[in-house]
C-alpha cells in the first residue's frame, strides 16, 4: 500500500470498516452520503433468538485471511494521524459492503445450522478440540489478537466449538452413496478439458557457480576463477561422465531446494515441468537450441554468477493427464459440489421457516429472500411480488358510496 497524497489511500482487493446496516442491505449508490459510524459492536441481525452484532461479522472478515487483518490495522493507523477521509472511506465501502454482506450470509446460515445441531445432539471431540484450540491461539499471538475485542480467550474457544459443530452437521451433507465414482470422475475430466489446458514446459537441471559469496561474519567474498569452475564442472560431465545430478547437490550454489532435487528446478505449483515465463534471456537461449539429454555452454546467470543447464524432456502443450493428483482434485471438487447443493437446498428451506430479522437503528424488519440468494431469479422475483404487495396494501381504499353522493 501507499499514500498517492499526504491523507488519500491507494488500494487493491482489500475491504474496509465503518458502515451502518442499512447500506449494508441496500446497493451503493455514487451519490450516497458517506457514513461515518462507529458503533462498538453494533447488532444488525436477528436469527430467531440469536443475535449476530457488526463485530461478529468483522471477525470473520479478519478470519478471511492476513490482507483483511494488515487492512483493519491500517486503518487505524491512518484514523490515529488523522489521515483518514471521504475520499479513503467511499474505496473502502465499494469493496467492503459486497465482503460484509457475504459474511453476514455465512454467518446467518450458521446459526441456523447451529440450532439445528444442538437440537440434535451434536457433540465435539474433547481431544481434537484442544489441538485445534493450540494452534489457533498460536495463530492470534503472532498476530498480536490475543485479548483485543472480540478476541479474548473464551470469546475464540466458544468461535472454535462451533466451527467444529458446525463440521460435524456439514457431514450429513454426503454420505458414502453420494461419493463420486470413476465414471463420473473420467466423465467431469473428459467434458472439462479446458480446465486443465498447461503450456509447453521443459524439464531442466541447472547447476550454478557464484563470483561473489558471503561468508560466516556476513561480508561478500569475491571467489577466484567462478567461470573456470563451471566450466571443469561441465567438462566432468560432458567428457568424463559424471553425474549431473549428483554434481549439482555437491558443487552448485544454488538454493538449497534446487541442490536437493539435483538442480531440478521446479514451478511455484511443484511442476517438474517450467514455462520460460519470466526467465532471463541468458537461460532462454541455453535452452531453446537443446535436444532431451543435451548440455548448454556456461553462460552468465545474472550479475555475479555462471551456470550451465541440462534438458531432460519437453512437454507440447495440451491438456493434464489425468494423474493421481488431478484424480483427487476433480474428487474433491466434486464432492465439494455436492455437499454445497444440499446445503443451499437445506438453507432455503431453513430461511423460510425461520424468523430472521435486520436490525436498524433498533428497529426490525423482515430480511427479502434476494439478500440470502443474490443470484436465484425466483428469490428476485419473490421480493419484487412481495414489495408490490405491500404497496397494494398501503394504497388508500377509494370510498365508492361518497364519491356517488357527491
Amino acid at each position: 500500500m501507499h499514500l498517492s497524497r499526504p491523507n488519500t489511500l491507494r488500494f487493491g482487493g482489500l475491504l474496509a470498516l465503518g458502515l451502518g446496516f442499512a447500506s449494508l442491505l441496500a446497493p451503493l449508490q455514487a451519490a450516497e452520503p458517506v457514513k461515518f459510524l462507529e458503533l462498538e459492536n453494533e447488532v444488525v441481525c436477528r436469527v430467531n433468538t440469536a443475535v449476530i452484532s457488526k463485530r461478529d461479522v468483522e471477525i470473520r472478515m479478519i478470519n478471511s485471511g492476513q490482507a483483511m487483518l494488515n487492512l483493519f490495522m491500517f486503518r487505524e493507523r491512518l484514523k490515529s494521524e488523522d489521515q483518514w477521509n471521504e475520499e479513503n472511506q467511499e474505496r473502502f465501502n465499494e469493496i467492503y459492503i459486497p465482503a460484509f454482506r457475504d459474511e453476514l450470509r455465512n454467518a446467518i446460515k450458521e446459526k441456523l445450522m447451529l440450532a439445528n445441531a444442538k437440537a440434535e445432539r451434536m457433540e465435539v471431540s474433547k481431544v481434537a478440540f484442544e489441538k485445534r484450540y493450540q494452534r489457533i491461539i498460536d495463530q492470534y499471538r503472532q498476530q498480536g489478537l490475543i485479548n483485543k475485542p472480540g478476541f479474548k480467550l473464551e470469546e475464540i474457544k466458544e468461535r472454535l466449538k462451533e466451527t467444529m459443530l458446525l463440521e460435524e452437521f456439514r457431514d450429513q451433507f454426503i454420505s458414502v452413496f453420494d461419493m463420486p465414482k470413476k465414471p463420473d470422475i473420467v466423465k467431469y475430466y473428459n467434458e472439462h478439458l479446458n480446465e486443465f489446458q498447461r503450456g509447453p514446459g521443459v524439464k531442466v537441471r541447472q547447476i550454478r557457480v557464484d563470483s561473489i559469496k558471503i561468508n560466516p561474519l556476513g561480508k561478500e567474498e569475491r571467489v577466484p576463477d567462478a567461470l573456470g569452475k563451471a566450466e571443469r564442472l561441465r567438462e566432468d560431465i560432458v567428457k568424463y561422465s559424471a553425474d549431473f545430478a549428483q554434481t549439482a547437490r555437491d558443487h552448485s550454489d544454488d538454493t538449497a531446494e534446487v541442490k536437493a532435487n539435483g538442480g531440478l528446478i521446479t514451478s511455484s505449483t511443484g511442476d517438474s515441468f517450467i514455462t520460460m515465463d519470466g526467465r532471463s534471456a541468458a537461460f532462454v537461449k541455453a535452452i531453446e537450441s537443446l535436444k532431451p539429454g543435451g548440455i548448454s555452454r556456461v553462460f552468465a546467470y545474472g550479475e555475479h554468477s555462471f551456470a550451465f543447464v541440462m534438458l531432460e524432456a519437453r512437454r507440447e502443450a495440451g491438456p493434464k493427464p489425468l494423474d493421481d493428483a488431478l484424480y483427487e482434485e476433480i474428487n474433491k471438487k466434486l464432492i465439494g459440489t455436492r455437499i454445497q447443493r444440499k446445503e443451499n437446498e437445506w438453507f432455503h428451506k431453513a430461511v423460510q421457516e425461520n424468523l430472521i430479522m435486520g436490525i436498524q437503528e433498533g428497529r426490525e424488519s423482515k430480511m427479502p429472500m434476494s439478500f440470502f440468494f443474490p443470484d436465484d431469479p425466483a428469490a428476485i422475483e419473490a421480493d419484487r411480488l412481495a414489495i408490490e404487495a405491500k404497496k397494494a396494501e398501503a394504497k388508500p381504499v377509494r370510498n365508492e358510496s361518497s364519491e356517488s353522493g357527491r
